[in-house]
């Protein structure tokens, strides 16, 4: 037995003694056996983590924790390893350490061979317990790649307000951030957009680009644009931006001056710019004595914009007052205090060469026959047709007036005793191009057959209706709305009343409507209907009281063809006896009438109301004794004019009627034979038609709106030519017909327009 084992069981003897000695109640001297002593619990010891591996350099954390350790004397910490011995398996910090509490472990700077230690806790108060821990020491994880920013272009030179892209692309942004952008100045000096320019959007991701926008004004230096990783702002690239000043823009225009007739003659033009690095243009405008002016009075250019060295085509106005220079413009886009002009002169178109005479057909013109009539419908067909004894004759062009469908069309009628004067025939188109006739007869005493008759073709004038005379009408006006409705009218001598009839199918007409009663003392050759735009009939006569002072025009009209407006007299006191009423409907549905005043006077009014009001007569100033007098209305308002008065005289106003040329002028036609014809294109072109000389058929054009007129250009075939009429087609070319007196028969002429824009 040891020392230690030999003190320990003396002790226990003699405290066994003791212990039965100082034991009171004890008898008989007997003694009790001592209960056995239970040994202490075993201290154990338990190391978290059990194993770890840690990189070189690195540390972590141990903990002991010991169970039973009644002096609370914890544990010491020893390393220990095959390959390595004191601090080349490491080092510990906090050692000794007590229960529960960590020791600091570090891996050595390189692993051992093999990388294995162990951490060993032993229990202080009894060295036999201790736990361990497995330490596998690893190298050290290769750090991640290090993001490369590059930026493109590096460099770039551009002038003040100039634009450029720039991409900063990434490598290793495994995050995807980016960069953001930055400006200064050179030498790194932070700066404003007024002085480095701005950079938009200020972040972006790798490969998108930004758009850089330099500054107003030319910086001293150059301008550093500055990307930087998001991830990593170590990691950045930059360009280098140098600022000119901007090169003035220089515009050309080419040719600078040019002539171009009115009436859509065109001319190109061409703008050549210098330094205009945004390659934007020009803009083209056009202006008139210093003041831009609309389409109508200086022209348009197409395009309105264009680049530098491509043209742009100048379209003349349709008509204008001559002389007039109009000034074309072109301005530079990037720059619009740089520009460059051309100056244009316009002049009047050519003068339009008229064709040869066309023989149409036969007519009886010496007999009292053959006055014609002509139209032109809305796809310019021309329809001419006139009356000999057999019945009215018709013919068509189908191709703008070269040719005319051959032999006439006859629709028989008895024109048997009949007066040798006076035998004509009226045409009335409607938006379907179907043609509707109305002719009379200058009854003799002894004829007995109707005076008026009526036929209408819905074919083009291939075949035509059976005439009729609807309910009786004599010397009746035929009346045709663009829907088709078809009226007519006529003064009953019986009664005195204004009647009409109407019809939608041009077969059945209505009973005997009466427009207006008892119109006494009626001239039956002074009623004048006319057709607005939609349905409208306006129907103007002359109704005279007592005696020829006391003469009125007055107006009715109708939407219906049935049913009228109350009769109104319009003429406002203009005269004593106002008289012999003409009148037209314009293109915007206003209503113009000119009548003549005691024989003295020529008279204006005009409606834009649909005739709910006329306005205050104006006089328009003439020679002694105006007759026969004509109305036509351009497309720009103005209003033209035309009458006889010992010659042919012609006037207009350029101000919706409120005033007329301060003197009539005088045409070169004849007066006092056959009454001239008149007409205005869509190009404000007039022409007036009439007999010249030898009685031939001449026509005298104004390409200037009414303000000259050219001399008389005589179209004939023969001498001896009556009734001359015009019609002018949706082109503006001007169609004539007349009817000779010499060979019987009926002539055509065609003058083309002009004017291209229709």
């Amino acid at each position: 037995m040891s020392l230690r084992q030999f003190l320990d069981c003396r002790a226990a003897a003699v405290l066994a003694t003791l212990t039965a000695f100082l034991l009171p109640g004890c008898g008989g001297g007997s003694t009790s056996t001592p209960a056995p002593v239970q040994p202490a619990p075993a201290i154990s010891i338990s190391v978290t983590p059990a194993s770890a591996t840690v990189q070189t350099g690195q540390s972590q954390s141990f903990t002991a924790a010991v169970s039973n350790d009644t002096q609370s004397k914890g544990v010491t910490w020893a390393l220990s390893g095959k390959g390595c011995s004191g601090a080349a398996c490491g080092t510990l910090s906090g050692a000794p350490s007590a229960s529960g509490a960590g020791v600091m472990y570090t891996a050595p700077a390189a692993a051992p061979t093999p990388p294995t230690v162990t951490l060993t806790a032993t229990s202080v108060t009894d060295g036999t317990k201790s736990s361990a821990a497995t330490i596998t020491i690893s190298a050290p994880a290769a750090p991640p790649p290090a993001i490369v920013v590059a930026v493109s272009p590096s460099m770039s030179s551009l002038q003040t307000g100039a634009s450029q892209m720039f991409t900063a692309t990434l490598q290793n942004d495994t995050q995807n951030k980016g960069v953001n952008w930055s400006l200064a100045l050179s030498g790194g000096a932070a700066c404003t957009a007024s002085a480095c320019g701005t950079v938009s959007p200020a972040t972006s991701l790798s490969g998108a680009s930004v758009n850089y926008t330099a500054p107003a004004s030319a910086s001293s230096g150059s301008i550093t644009l500055t990307a930087t990783s998001v991830a990593d702002s170590t990691k950045s690239a930059a360009a280098s931006i140098t600022v000119t000043a901007l090169a003035k823009i220089v515009v050309t225009v080419a040719p600078t001056t040019a002539s171009v007739a009115t009436g859509g003659a065109t001319q190109t033009f061409t703008a050549t710019l210098q330094n205009d690095t945004q390659s934007k243009g020009v803009n083209w405008s056009s202006s008139q004595s210093g003041a831009a002016c609309a389409a109508s009075a200086c022209g348009s250019v197409s395009p309105a914009s264009t680049l530098s060295g491509v043209s742009a085509t100048y379209t003349s106005p349709a008509s204008a007052t001559l002389p007039a220079t109009i000034v074309l413009t072109a301005t530079s886009v990037s720059d619009p205090t740089v520009s460059a002009m051309a100056t244009i002169t316009l002049t009047s178109p050519a003068p339009p060469t008229p064709s040869h005479a066309l023989f149409l057909g036969l007519g009886e013109v010496d007999t009292g026959y053959g006055d014609p009539v002509i139209a032109a419908d809305a796809t310019a067909n021309i329809d001419v047709a006139w009356v000999n004894a057999n019945g009215p004759e018709f013919v068509r062009s189908t191709d703008g007036g070269n040719t005319f469908s051959t032999p006439p069309v006859n629709i028989p009628s008895d024109l048997s005793n009949t007066l040798n004067a006076q035998n004509n025939i009226q045409m009335g188109l409607d938006g379907a191009g179907h043609i509707n006739l109305l002719w009379h007869r200058n009854l003799t005493s002894m004829s007995t057959i109707p005076n008026s008759f009526f036929s209408h073709s819905t074919n083009g004038g291939t075949t035509f209706s059976t005439p009729v005379n609807p309910s009786g009408a004599t010397a009746a006006q035929l009346a045709v709305s663009p829907n088709g409705n078809i009226t007519i009218f006529w003064f009953d001598p019986t009664t005195s009343n204004l009647f009409a009839v109407n019809s939608t199918d041009g077969v059945n007409f209505s009973a005997p409507i009466t427009v207006s009663a008892t119109v006494a003392n009626t001239h039956d050759m002074d009623l004048t209907i006319v057709s607005g735009p939609q349905t409208q009939l306006y129907i103007f006569w002359t109704q005279v009281g007592s005696s020829m002072t006391n003469c009125s025009i007055q107006f009715t009209s109708s939407t219906d063809g049935t049913t009228f407006t109350p009769a109104a007299a319009i003429a406002g006191g203009a005269g004593s006896c106002n008289q012999v009423p003409v009148a037209t409907v314009d293109s915007t549905g206003g209503i113009s009438v000119a009548w003549d005043a005691d024989g003295a006077s020529l008279f204006f009014s005009r409606s834009t109301n649909g005739g709910s009001t006329f306005s205050k007569p104006v006089s328009i100033p003439t020679n002694p004794k105006p007759t026969l007098q004509k109305i036509a209305v351009g497309t720009n308002g103005t209003i033209y004019v035309l009458w006889e008065a010992g010659s042919v005289l012609f006037s207009r106003s350029v101000d919706g009627g409120a005033t007329f040329s301060a003197m009539p002028m005088s045409l070169s036609l004849a007066a006092g034979i056959s009454p001239p014809a008149l007409g205005v294109d869509a190009c404000s072109n007039v022409t007036a038609v009439g007999q010249g000389n030898q009685i031939r058929t001449v026509y005298q054009r104004s390409m200037d709106g009414g303000v000259t007129f050219a001399a008389a250009t005589d179209i004939s075939a023969f001498a001896g030519e009556y009734e001359q009429q015009l019609a002018i087609d949706k082109n503006g070319n001007v169609h004539i017909v007349w009817g000779v007196d010499g060979p019987p028969d009926i002539e055509y002429v065609r003058i083309p327009t002009t004017c291209s824009s229709h």
